[in-house]
């Protein structure tokens, strides 16, 4: 196999190629922990965290998708995904309150989180 990999339940899925939401997810992800890196200890703690745990939960979310036969499996974990990009938006908007992330930055996010949800 070259561009498949071998899932957990034995089922083979290619590997998601650019522009796949998997590869949107995880650009998104490496984003926001440069722009979160930067912030005060404090605001690291109690957004930086809370941010990044829920980005890299929609990265595995979308990982469990791939490959997933039954299509009910399939679609709970894109169901779940979507349900999280809920709270990154929000995370983002109380950043930019607290100016922790400059306007136009969040802007820019909200653009990719909405590229990503139109997947």
């Amino acid at each position: 196999m070259t561009t498949e990999q071998v899932m957990a339940n034995g089922s083979t899925a290619e590997e998601p190629g650019p522009g796949s939401p998997i590869q949107i997810a995880e650009h998104l992800a490496g984003e926001l922990w440069q722009l979160t890196d930067a912030w005060n200890d404090y605001a690291k703690s109690t957004m930086g965290v809370p941010l990044l745990r829920v980005m890299d939960e929609i990265g595995l979310q979308l990982r469990f998708a791939l490959g997933r036969t039954p299509i009910r499996q399939h679609l709970q974990h894109i169901e779940n995904a979507r349900r999280l990009l809920i709270s990154v938006g929000y995370y983002l908007q109380l950043a930019r309150k607290r100016g922790l992330v400059k306007g136009k930055l969040v802007e820019n996010l909200q653009g990719q989180l909405f590229e990503l949800a139109q997947h």
